[in-house]
C-alpha cells in the first residue's frame, strides 16, 4: 500500500487532531528513544463506516453513493475483506460482493477505473525505469 507523503500525513493528522478523533501523544519508549503516537479518541465515525460496509459487503444492503465509492476503491486495491469482520463469510465472498457493488455503481466504476489507470502508469513508469538502468 503506498504511503501518505509527508505534508498530506501531516494535513491530515492535523485535521483529524482538530476535530477530535485523534490525539498526539509523545513519550520515550525504554527512556530513551522518542515517540509520537496518534491514538483514537472518537471511533464513532469508523465504526459509522465499518457498520456501513458491513451492511453492503455482509448483509447486503443497497449502498449510498458514498459507501458504493468507497466498496469500489476497496475491491480496486483488494482491501474489502480485510477492513471488515466477514461474520462467517470467506473472504472470496466479500470480494465477489464488492466487486458487484463497484460495478453497479457509476461513480464507483469511475474510481475503479481512475484506481486502474493509476495503477498501470505507476507499472508503466517502473518498467520503463527498469529497461532504461538495463540499458545503460
Amino acid at each position: 500500500m503506498p504511503r501518505l507523503g509527508k505534508k498530506r500525513r501531516d494535513l491530515l493528522i492535523g485535521r483529524l487532531l482538530r476535530v477530535g478523533i485523534l490525539e498526539e501523544r509523545e513519550d520515550r519508549v525504554l527512556g530513551l528513544i522518542p515517540r509520537r503516537r496518534w491514538p483514537t479518541v472518537d471511533s464513532t465515525r469508523e465504526d459509522d463506516v465499518r457498520r456501513k460496509l458491513g451492511d453492503v459487503l455482509i448483509r447486503g444492503a443497497r449502498p449510498e453513493q458514498r459507501t458504493a465509492a468507497l466498496v469500489a476503491v476497496l475491491s480496486a486495491l483488494d482491501l474489502a475483506h480485510k477492513v471488515i469482520d466477514r461474520e462467517g463469510l470467506t473472504a472470496r465472498e466479500v470480494k465477489k460482493r464488492a466487486k458487484e457493488v463497484a460495478e453497479g455503481d457509476w461513480a464507483a466504476k469511475a474510481v475503479r477505473d481512475s484506481i486502474a489507470a493509476t495503477q498501470a502508469a505507476v507499472t508503466a513508469a517502473v518498467v520503463a525505469s527498469a529497461a532504461t538502468t538495463a540499458s545503460s
